[in-house]
């Protein structure tokens, strides 16, 4: 940690979302930023989430969506004067008394607008200002959009002019262990299915891959990863038991699957699911029993180190859990148990410690544990992690 509280870079890190997040949060309200990246890595998320996090307002216009006219307003005719002014529409335009004082105006999809309004946002991104509306000095203004590889037909090239009105932050699809890490912690806060976390890690190309969208429609994305994990995590779905084991319902998670990142991604994904995450010994008997027990019970054994795809099954799940289980002390002892069963694999030990403390509510927990042996033999052989 640098004196100033920053961290130092990796080149990874560079155009990751992690760092776009890092600039939006603390940007200037008068520098007006444009986040460029290919669909489905999280842009539109990733703002919203700064809004909640700093508790101000958020304004999502879709620019795509909009003419010329709603940026400028529409015109009162003063009757004496026969002078026209131009009121700007209450839902396009931030108004303090409407959308509080301090926010985000966010222009998404911009560069999908037509040139008519680009060409209204020149006053506006550069002098904050349109007509005779002026943006309330709390707001920041920030856009985005794909780049012209990303959407072939539908990109309208940005004018120069407006293009050099904004601060450019482009972002990748995570395809870096830095920018990937980021996306597993943001996975296991919004409680995405562990098996496809699990699925990812061992097959980290299918994170992002928009290399047959000629051929199919679906393809996978953080986004299309995300859409999956709601439809297995509802109930009506029939894809989980009662104790939230996945089914066997094959079939049915296949045709899921396929609807969202397409055939051939489906395909080594369910076989993942069927053949090895299958295989996991139930991390929350884990937690709430400990490893040997969970063992005993269940007659299975503990994966080895060259059985990488089990692995990294059974660490993700017991961490997936961890988050809502991790209040109870016992839970904690259990999963300090589990770390300490596999302290001499290397790698699978220190990517669970790294994943469990990135989550606010385990990284608590094991704080309220500082007096327990336990604790001080974590602290100990993982201390370049936590410490």
């Amino acid at each position: 940690m640098s004196a100033n509280g920053w961290t130092r870079m990796k080149e990874g890190d560079l155009y990751s979302l992690a760092t776009a997040r890092r600039i939006v949060k603390n940007s200037d309200p008068g520098v007006s930023l444009f986040i460029w990246g290919p669909p489905g890595v999280g842009k539109s998320t990733m703002v919203r989430e700064v809004t909640e996090e700093l508790g101000i307002g958020l304004l999502d216009v879709r620019a795509a969506q909009l003419e010329s006219i709603d940026l400028r307003g529409f015109p009162v005719i003063d009757p004496e004067t026969n002078l026209a002014s131009w009121k700007a529409f209450m839902n396009v335009l931030p108004h303090p008394g409407i959308h509080g004082e301090r926010g985000i105006l966010f222009l998404d999809e911009l560069n999908l607008a037509t040139l008519d309004v680009q060409k209204a946002c020149y006053q506006l991104i550069n002098d904050r200002r349109v007509g005779d509306y002026a943006m309330p000095e709390g707001w920041r203004i920030i856009a985005a959009g794909n780049e012209l590889e990303h959407a072939e037909g539908a990109i309208i090239e940005m004018p120069h002019p407006l293009k050099n009105r904004f601060q450019h932050i482009t972002v990748e699809a995570p395809t870096s262990p830095e920018q990937r890490a980021d996306m597993y912690n943001w996975f296991y806060r919004h409680a995405i299915h562990p098996s496809i976390i699990s699925f990812l890690k061992f097959r980290p190309d299918a994170v992002f891959d928009m290399s047959n969208v000629h051929a199919e429609h679906a393809y996978p994305t953080p986004r299309s990863w995300h859409k999956i994990s709601i439809q297995m995590n509802r109930k009506e779905m029939g894809l989980l038991d009662d104790g939230g084991r996945l089914t066997d319902d094959r079939l049915y998670l296949q045709l899921i699957a396929e609807q969202n990142v397409g055939k051939g991604r489906a395909y080594e994904f369910v076989e993942y699911v069927t053949t090895i995450f299958s295989r996991v010994p139930d991390p929350v008997a884990i937690l709430e029993r400990g490893l040997k027990r969970a063992l005993e019970e269940s007659a299975m054994q503990m994966p080895d180190e060259g059985d990488a795809g089990t692995l990294f099954a059974l660490c993700t799940s017991v961490v997936a859990h961890l988050k809502g289980m991790c209040q109870d002390p016992g839970v904690v002892d259990n999963f300090y148990d589990f770390i300490f069963s596999i302290s001499h694999m290397g790698e699978f030990a220190m990517l669970t410690v790294q994943e469990a403390w990135a989550i606010d509510e385990v990284r608590h927990a094991i704080g309220r544990s500082k007096s327990s042996d336990n604790f001080k033999r974590f602290a100990k052989e993982f201390v370049y992690l936590v410490g």
